[in-house]
């Protein structure tokens, strides 16, 4: 468990360390938290609104496991990094463990926020015609 540990701590270092994996995370969570938030505004009650809302959040995590996952390997062999790693104490599994549950938490962190600003944003607009204006 300390291995699994060890090595989360040290992939969240260094996803959050990569100004391209931020820069992903940041456009693909206003893609799909903004957007939406904006063409539904005039029917923000709807529970077909509600359920693509849900549909769009689950898109923004998926877009980022999909960026996140292969960044993490990927760093690995561009930094001649991974031969060291596998020499190491550290078991297999804890390596292999480690970077599929940061790339899940990361996803599951970008659906959820991506969820918040979309309801945020409807509040903000709601009723208006997504115009702004009360």
């Amino acid at each position: 468990m300390n291995d699994l540990i060890t090595v989360i701590w040290k992939e969240i270092a260094e996803l959050y360390g990569s100004i391209r994996t931020l820069r992903i995370f940041a456009i693909s969570i206003l893609a799909t938290s903004i957007l939406p938030a904006l063409s539904f505004a005039h029917k923000s009650s709807s529970p077909e609104v509600a359920n693509l809302r849900v549909v769009y959040a689950i898109f923004a995590g998926v877009i980022v496991v999909a960026q996140t996952a292969p960044d993490l390997v990927l760093h690995e062999r561009i930094g001649h990094t991974l031969d060291y790693l596998l020499t190491t104490r550290l078991s297999d599994r804890a390596i292999f463990g480690a970077k599929v549950l940061v790339a899940f938490a990361v996803g599951y962190f970008a659906a959820l926020l991506a969820l918040v600003i979309q309801l945020v944003a409807a509040a903000f607009l709601g009723g208006t015609g997504g115009n702004g204006y009360s």
